[in-house]
């Protein structure tokens, strides 16, 4: 149904409201297209989505499903009516609507998903999609912060469609009223962040998502930023997918505002943001307990109370880097999370700057200064920081001062290399090593690497692996097995970005064996259906909408050739288990087996087998952060070296045998001697976690063939979702 607009036109565009397969869609249309555009549009995509039962279901789901629905209608509008002969659609045959003629694409979707709206905790993701520049396909990026939350109270999704004639920002206010009007001339001049203090500064309900001076300036690489207007002290949520910053300065758009809807106090959705200042309780046992609500069950995973502690940080020290990340810092997080993951660095320029850190964001950075600083200017332009650390190794003698003046000068070679689209050093490099399932997934995964980065830690194997995935089949072939468990996560991965959880957080729950795929299910409001598991329900969800990213990446979805080379039997294993969804594999099948529930699940403490052996000499373990603090009750710790507090290195000596002990050994070996450890290093069934090994020389050990000796020095660390 599509409502008139309530008020007259104001600025560059008009706004109407519609409905599809019951979502509250917001329609703005910029420049020519107009209000007629608009109505025009809404009617066409709700005549094509309502006779295709594909997109009235993607549609249904909400969030990012729903804005892949609009696009895929607009697409398939283009081939689906007759023409008359003469170049034009046809008319309608008497008695019968023919589906509508072509339909523009919307310029670009910002959706919230059922669990954002529900408040779920740790679920304040809206989901930008668009066509970018530096992608094929639709390409989709989650924000965090209070903006999607602000949106959901408002609409669906909001749609923008055609151009604005002038640089505009949009204004939705909390009455549900809508602004379109030219941005002021002395903003154009502000970086990012300073342009979304002025927008927000009337009200610290009012959040913004805005783009940087690198949008304005055409750069490929140039990203969003998403402002809490309540909090001065946070650094923005920074978005660099693919060009999205782009997409929305190329719409004629440099801000978009949503004003907070008067809230009654008795609704519940209205969830108080937890306090960040100290840091995440940790429970004396992290073995799950049944009937744990989804808080209860973020702290009892160690990766996201490791993550929460500044592990992500902690893994680019044992990695060598020479990172400068000890300035002054505050913690940030979604609403309602008890293991909030974001650290607020205060830089020293542009009186006190505030940035987000991310090892993965800093890396590219150390060997041009100090990295906090180069990510504010990143920061400050809104472009992607890895993006611009690839382009700065093309330019090694540039000064930085040089060099970022460079991006927005026309005349620059610097502007003019950034302009060539390529994909620069590192901007789309691997995040797992050595990890043959990560590796196939990242290059076949149809919305690309970055949804997939979580995967290497789940550490799947065996009967674990067998009952996580079924009814995907689990053979015991290492390549087959490496493809099918890629696409398993491929639409786990989906299906939690469509519900707006936080797909890091999902992954911690179960790679600790915190829960199962039906349990996670089931805390993101998902109900069993027609005889289908939770589990099975939100995989479905998930194959549904790579199907249809995969239509609108059309023949651009190529196997690369050196995969295919390399590893044949893990890209046909992977294809097999993508196609045979569609007749049935995972749509019809259960998955219910998630977890196991063995005598441990109940909360009773795990106990690791004892392995007596002969010993020949001792092997040093070192380990920080939670997990070391953990292991400072352990008997062999170097007395001197282990206060025992999150981010001190405590050091532990085993007597090996000769042979060594293999890394399922040494994990099961530290559980026998320290029994509070055990939950940190083994699953729920005796299982150890995976962990990473990094022994001497820095190369990960994650094979149990490979063995751990006398004289060995060896460090521990969990593998932390997105470490």
């Amino acid at each position: 149904m599509v409502h008139h607009p309530s008020e007259p036109p104001r600025g560059a565009g008009t706004a109407l409201r519609g409905e599809l397969a019951g979502r509250r869609v917001l329609v703005i249309g910029l420049g020519e297209a107009g209000t007629d555009g608009a109505r025009r549009w809404l009617e066409g995509v709700e005549s094509a989505i309502s006779s295709g039962p594909d997109l009235e279901a993607a549609a249904a789901s909400s969030g990012p499903a729903l804005a892949a629905a609009l696009f895929a209608a607009a697409h398939r509008s283009s081939r689906s009516r007759p023409s008359d002969g003469a170049g034009e659609p046809a008319a309608d045959p008497p008695g019968r609507k023919l589906a509508p003629g072509p339909l523009e694409e919307p310029s670009l979707v910002v959706s919230v998903g059922d669990a954002v709206r529900r408040a779920v905790p740790t679920a304040a993701r809206a989901t930008i999609s668009a066509r970018a520049p530096l992608r094929a396909g639709l390409t989709e990026a989650q924000v965090g912060g209070p903006f999607g939350r602000a949106l959901g109270a408002h609409a669906d999704a909001l749609v923008l469609l055609g151009r604005a004639a002038e640089a505009s920002v949009i204004r939705i206010l909390g009455t549900g009223a809508v602004e379109v009007q030219g941005a002021p001339a002395d903003q154009a001049a502000l970086g990012a962040s300073a342009r979304a203090r002025r927008l927000c500064s009337a009200s610290p309900r009012v959040h913004a998502i805005v783009t940087g001076p690198g949008a304005q300036a055409g750069l490929p690489f140039a990203n969003l930023s998403s402002f809490d207007g309540g909090d001065a002290e946070a650094a923005p949520s920074v978005v660099g997918r693919g060009g999205l910053g782009a997409v929305l300065a190329g719409a004629g758009v440099m801000a978009l505002t949503v004003e907070e809807a008067p809230v009654d106090a008795a609704d519940p959705r209205a969830v108080a943001a937890p306090s960040l200042d100290r840091g995440p309780a940790v429970p004396d046992t992290l073995t799950p307990r049944r009937g744990d609500g989804l808080e209860a069950a973020l702290v009892r995973s160690p990766r996201l109370l490791s993550r929460a502690a500044g592990g992500t940080l902690e893994l680019a020290a044992s990695r060598g880097s020479d990172l400068a990340v000890d300035g002054p810092r505050r913690k940030h997080g979604c609403a309602g999370c008890p293991t909030p993951c974001g650290w607020t660095f205060q830089v020293d320029r542009r009186g006190g700057s505030r940035v987000g850190g991310r090892f993965s964001a800093l890396q590219g950075f150390a060997e041009r200064g100090e990295p906090l600083e180069l990510l504010e200017r990143c920061n400050h332009l809104g472009v992607d920081a890895r993006s611009v650390a690839g382009l700065m190794s093309r330019f090694p003698s540039a000064p930085v001062d040089e060099f970022f003046s460079g991006l927005l000068d026309p005349a620059s070679e610097v502007h003019i290399a950034a302009q060539e689209g390529a994909q620069f050093p590192g901007a789309g490099a691997t995040f797992a090593r050595g990890d043959l399932a990560a590796e196939v997934g990242q290059a076949l995964a149809v919305r690309g690497p970055e949804p997939l980065r979580s995967l290497s830690i789940l550490g799947l194997d065996g009967e674990r692996a067998r009952g996580m995935i079924a009814p995907l089949p689990w053979s015991g072939d290492r390549e087959r097995d490496a493809g099918t468990l890629a696409f398993w996560h491929e639409c786990v991965a989906a299906a939690v970005d469509v519900s707006g959880f936080c797909s890091f957080s999902a992954a911690g729950l179960l790679a600790d064996g915190v829960m199962g795929v039906s349990e996670l299910g089931e805390s993101l409001g998902i109900e069993p259906e027609g005889g289908s598991s939770s589990a099975a329900v939100l995989l479905r969800s998930g194959a549904r909408h790579l199907a249809l990213h995969r239509e609108l990446l059309g023949a651009e979805a190529a196997i690369p050739g050196d995969l295919l080379e390399r590893h044949p039997a893990a890209v046909e294993a992977y294809l097999a288990a993508r196609d045979g969804q569609v007749d049935g594999g995972l749509v019809g099948g259960d998955l219910s087996c998630g977890k196991d529930r063995g005598p441990a699940a109940d909360g009773a403490p795990v106990e690791a087998p004892v392995r007596p052996r002969a010993v020949t000499g001792p092997l040093t373990v070192v380990a920080r952060g939670l997990l070391g603090a953990r292991l400072a009750g352990h008997p062999g710790v170097v007395r001197g070296e282990a206060a025992g507090t999150a981010g001190d290195e405590v050091r532990v000596e085993l007597a090996a045998p000769a042979t060594g002990w293999t890394a399922v050994e040494l994990l099961a070996e530290l559980a026998a001697g320290c029994p509070s450890a055990a939950p940190w290093l083994l699953d729920p069934g005796g299982r150890p976690l995976p962990a990473v090994l990094e022994v001497e020389s820095g190369a990960t050990a994650q094979a149990p063939i490979r063995r751990h000796g006398p004289g060995a020095a060896v460090e521990l660390v969990l593998a932390i979702p997105g470490g």
